[in-house]
């Protein structure tokens, strides 16, 4: 018997060896890219620039149901991502990084305390 070390790794299987988000994104797979290769087949007769589209379109559905970025689901890993780029970029060990301002003049117990 097979022992997760996290529980929060496992995603149920619900039917066919697939996940809610895989069988979604399959789902979505299914009608689209149809749909679209369908409309550049039998409308404008372009079955070659048809599966191009329909590369370009299903792709990034099927990313999104089944890459799992270090073993997070990707709307985490996005979360994750997006607050390292957007954070702060110096952490202190006593807290935020105090502003500087160009135009405050230091007074005379400051510039004391700064010379030690």
């Amino acid at each position: 018997m097979h022992v997760y070390k996290e529980i929060n790794t496992l995603e149920p299987k619900v039917m066919w060896g697939l996940t809610w988000r895989q069988m979604l994104a399959a789902a979505i797979i299914v009608l689209s890219g149809g749909g679209l290769w369908a409309v550049f087949y039998f409308l404008l007769k372009q079955p070659d620039v048809g599966m191009y589209a329909v590369f370009a379109v299903c792709t990034p559905i099927a990313a999104y149901g089944w890459w799992r970025p270090q073993g997070l689901k990707p709307e985490v890993y996005a979360r994750y991502v997006l607050r390292h780029v957007a954070g702060q970029s110096v952490y202190l060990l006593d807290g935020k990084k105090p502003r500087q301002t160009a135009n405050k003049k230091m007074a005379y117990k400051e510039k004391g305390k700064n010379a030690l």
